[in-house]
């Protein structure tokens, strides 16, 4: 596959460098700021509405496309190489994951339930970080680069949940989400590889559209009082995944090309 604006012809170490430079900077632009702690009004949402007994209905069922995209997406990663597809169907068994951690959150929402939420999707960021390093750098480095990472991972969240209200510093919960948005598209771009950048690329406004949502929840609910802004990101993070599915080719189970 062809890289992005002939990049892939600079030297690999200048190439590493400039992943390594931008992780760098992002790592140092979070560490920079005080200490992020969870605010009050993370357990409230706008959409407080029940349906057939479901408190907060629609916040809950919209995280149902999260186990439809995790079980296609798992089923259609057998035809990867090993060592990619262990990688691939941690990511998509993560994803899947998400329906059960974010309903269970939004059933009652509450610290220890939000640890539970934001477990699997740590998981997930960190195992599509791996499958593309994979990809792109050599499939040996993806069983390395997950572990490395989902401890990363449980280490971010274990720093945040503290002994158990929830209240310690997120920066390193952000770092699980702002490191493989800005160094993925970074890889896709610079190196060579099966993955499609163009899929991976769609799949990041997708999230970055999702995460505006949120932070819009009560605005959006009041424009008509049908969705609110959480449940838009819910469905919108699920599309963003659902770029990530592998493609089905004819007479294989998947095979994740692009066009050459």
């Amino acid at each position: 596959m062809r890289t992005l604006l002939g990049l892939h012809r600079l030297p690999r170490s200048t190439r590493l460098g400039l992943v390594a430079a931008s992780a760098a900077a992002i790592v140092l632009a979070v560490l920079v700021q005080p200490p992020i702690v969870q605010g009050a009004n993370q357990y409230v949402f706008a959409d407080q509405r029940a349906f057939l007994g479901v408190p907060h209905a629609l916040n809950v069922l919209s995280n149902l496309p999260f186990a439809l995209v995790g079980w296609l997406g798992w089923r259609r990663a057998a035809a990867l190489e090993p060592a990619l597809r262990l990688v691939a169907r941690v990511a998509f068994l993560a994803i899947g994951l998400v329906t059960l951690g974010s309903s269970l959150y939004h059933l009652a929402p509450g610290p220890e339930r939000l640890l539970v939420d934001r477990l699997p999707i740590t998981v997930a960021f960190a195992a599509l970080s791996a499958w593309v390093l994979g990809d792109r750098l050599g499939s040996h480095w993806a069983p390395r680069a997950l572990a490395a990472l989902v401890a990363f991972a449980f280490w971010s969240l274990w720093v945040w949940f503290g002994g158990g209200a929830g209240d310690g510093d997120l920066r390193a919960y952000v770092l699980t989400q702002a490191l493989p948005l800005a160094c993925i598209p970074l890889l896709l771009a610079l190196f060579p590889g099966r993955l499609d950048a163009r899929s991976f690329a769609l799949a990041v406004p997708f999230y970055l559209v999702a995460k505006l949502c949120e932070l819009f929840d009560q605005q959006l609910f009041e424009l008509g009082g049908i969705v609110s802004g959480h449940t838009l990101k819910h469905l919108l993070s699920a599309a963003a995944c659902a770029c990530l599915v592998p493609r089905r080719v004819a007479g294989r189970s998947a095979r994740p090309l692009a066009p050459a």
